[in-house]
């Protein structure tokens, strides 16, 4: 976090913004999250995906979940740029899914998720983005099995562990068998469903 926050010291830009987002994203601390991504996003108002970190980041506090609607729908407009020059762009399709999922928007998130999955079946970003979207819909089984073929397919064990969408699995057995062949996850009794 040091290293970043001297990045943008010596040379403001939304990348280190973004990034910086990020870290504050898995430390659990949405303000500061929000507030960098704002900072990148003011450099670069036309990244999806800085839109799509800044709602992820406002949906975790309560008082700020209609920013991030408007943050989720701005990210899928500009996205939508994107997916006209290649509809079959599956990294783009999978983080819209989510996008659209977390708007309750099911069937057309679903659509983009069959899309992406049918594009690469075995990304593992994809993949997560599926684990993602199943989470959110309730779908527990779903969840997990798209964990384990991210996991499968490289996707980091830390990763999944740190994302606050999954933090009710935490005591669940099979994430936390998943979870800690390589990664330690704290025991929580009360860990909260995040969204």
């Amino acid at each position: 976090m040091n290293a970043l926050k001297q990045s943008i010291a010596v040379r403001p830009n939304f990348e280190a913004y973004g990034n910086l987002g990020a870290v504050y994203f898995y430390m659990r601390r949405y303000s500061d999250s929000a507030e960098s991504v704002q900072q990148a996003l003011k450099i670069d108002p036309k990244d999806w995906l800085n839109w799509g970190n800044l709602g992820d980041a406002l949906i975790q506090i309560p008082t700020r979940r209609a920013e991030a609607r408007n943050a989720y729908q701005k990210a899928i407009d500009l996205a939508q740029a994107r997916l006209e020059v290649n509809p079959r762009d599956a990294y783009v399709l999978a983080f819209t899914a989510d996008y659209r999922a977390m708007l309750d928007q099911e069937q057309p998130a679903r659509e983009e998720l069959a899309r992406a999955l049918a594009a690469a079946p075995t990304n593992a970003e994809v993949l997560f983005r599926a684990a993602i979207l199943y989470n959110h819909f309730g779908e527990t089984e779903q969840t997990l099995d798209f964990l384990a073929k991210s996991i499968a397919n490289g996707y980091p064990r830390a990763v999944i562990c740190d994302t606050p969408d999954f933090d009710h699995f935490k005591d669940h057995a099979r994430f936390r068998t998943m979870i800690l062949q390589t990664a330690k996850v704290p025991k929580t009794s009360n860990a909260p469903n995040s969204k």
